[in-house]
């Protein structure tokens, strides 16, 4: 969702980028070139196919295939040179964003990923900025989260080696003491991911500038190309419509805690945006020249010399951005239940399983009682019930995957965090004002009874 989003903005809002280039690779049987024929079919891309331009825009978006979990991404050395000579902006937000994804999987496409993304920019002869999407629960073992770097919970080198060598059965035993604070996987290797940032582009790319941005919970679109579009059930949006159809009576969540959604096209501006303001504030490019082992160099002190200035200047060029909305204008879990409530009434789902539950319980241990009897119990002689009429029993698996996701969720529903987010307030506020309207990225403005209510239309 935020990958097309960002795409869509791209060629519709910045007219003088010739080209994007994507990387893809097959899926489900289909090819490169037929998910981005679906992808672009999308309604997502409606406003700008059926503008005077559109054609011509949509052209602009080329399919590369690849795979980020391989060395330079599994790119042929001919794309690699394509790149070379055409890129000057790279946007790296692909990895899995499965929460419980195995250790092994959630390493090789978040943590492993970021250094095969450092090595194939250092081949990038005219990049001049790069952007890394993170997570702002990287650091959700703080309950307070600045736009610094914090310690890794492991050295990168250290938790890839481990997963390239080790036991699938002990990996997956050990995971939880490694976790330590942090819910799950994804956190975890987000984490690690920015610690192997830092140390990769100072080693390779420091007189690249990049900006790091930490989206917190991203749910469908605010303003732009449409309001309320989303396309996937992941999240909240999965939270919304299993309330609402009555399949699901509660969730453990604490009411007056801060439900720290942003909109995806907020994300998608934030991007955009700050990826021009670190390639316009890279005060100073060293020549490549000075980088280690250049060429007729034999004085390693020399050479050591020579970096350390470009490891403190890598250190300034990458600036931190957390993309959250609850420090500047908060909603909170009793607030889209309410709104929720409110909009279903207009826009009843179709065909409900039960009559909607909106509660929400912050105590596990009444909510596992009402999980039992409400959810568990029910699953079980519904399907008893089904079984003798002679239909199909599935209540007890579609339970069983609420269950799973509600699991997932309980951590960040049930806990409170205070994001800083002055950088990003201070990238606003410089912008002008034509900018200011076209990527608007300003959380503030946001009024959340309209947009919660053309959410859940969205997703319904």
């Amino acid at each position: 969702m935020q990958k097309q989003c960002l795409v869509e903005k791209l060629v519709r809002s910045c007219a003088e980028i010739e080209t994007v280039y994507i990387l893809m690779r097959p899926k489900r049987g289909l090819e490169i070139e037929e998910r981005l024929r679906l992808m672009l079919n999308s309604e997502l891309f409606n406003k700008l196919r059926n503008s005077p331009e559109g054609h011509k825009a949509l052209g602009k978006i080329k399919a590369i295939r690849g795979d980020i979990t391989l060395p330079m991404f599994g790119l042929s050395e001919q794309d690699i040179q394509l790149l070379s000579s055409e890129v000057s902006l790279v946007f790296h937000s692909a990895a899995t964003v499965k929460f419980v994804e195995p250790l092994r999987v959630a390493v090789e496409n978040n943590v492993v990923s970021v250094g095969n993304l450092i090595r194939l920019a250092e081949r990038l002869a005219k990049l001049e900025a790069l952007v890394h999407v993170s997570t702002a629960y990287s650091n959700c073992d703080r309950e307070e989260v600045d736009e610094l770097f914090y310690k890794e919970p492991i050295e990168p080198e250290k938790l890839i080696e481990m997963a390239n060598w080790m036991d699938s059965s002990l990996l997956d035993e050990i995971t939880p003491n490694l976790l330590a604070a942090r819910p799950n996987t994804y956190t975890f290797t987000k984490a690690v991911a920015e610690a192997l940032l830092v140390r990769k582009s100072r080693q390779c790319i420091p007189h690249v500038p990049i900006a790091l941005v930490r989206p917190s919970i991203v749910a469908g679109t605010w303003q732009q190309p449409l309001k309320g579009w989303v396309d996937n059930f992941n999240g909240p949006t999965g939270v919304i419509l299993s309330m609402v159809t009555g399949a699901l009576q509660a969730m453990p969540a604490n009411s007056s805690y801060c439900a720290d959604i942003v909109p995806v096209d907020i994300v998608a501006n934030l991007i955009i945006s700050s990826a021009y303001h670190v390639a316009a504030t890279n005060e100073a490019r060293p020549q490549r020249e000075l980088e280690l082992g250049q060429e007729g160099s034999t004085d390693e002190h020399q050479q050591q010399q020579q970096l350390e200035p470009m490891i403190r200047m890598a250190e300034k060029n990458i600036r931190i951005f957390n993309c959250v909305s609850g420090t500047l204008n908060p909603i909170f879990w009793t607030d889209i239940v309410r709104y929720v409530k409110h909009i279903n009434k207009d826009f009843p789902m179709n065909n409900p399983l039960r009559v909607p539950g909106f509660i929400l319980v912050s105590n596990d241990f009444l909510y596992s009682i009402f999980n039992f009897f409400s959810h568990k119990c029910v699953a079980y002689f519904g399907d008893f019930c089904l079984g003798l009429i002679g239909k199909k029993q599935s209540l007890v698996i579609i339970y069983s995957r609420l269950n799973k996701m509600v699991s997932t969720l309980r951590p960040f529903t049930t806990k409170q965090w205070n994001f800083k987010c002055t950088n990003v307030t201070k990238l606003y506020d410089s912008l002008s004002q034509v900018d200011q309207k076209i990527f608007n990225f300003d959380v503030r403005q946001v009024d959340w009874e309209d947009y919660i209510s053309r959410y859940y239309i969205g997703s319904k």
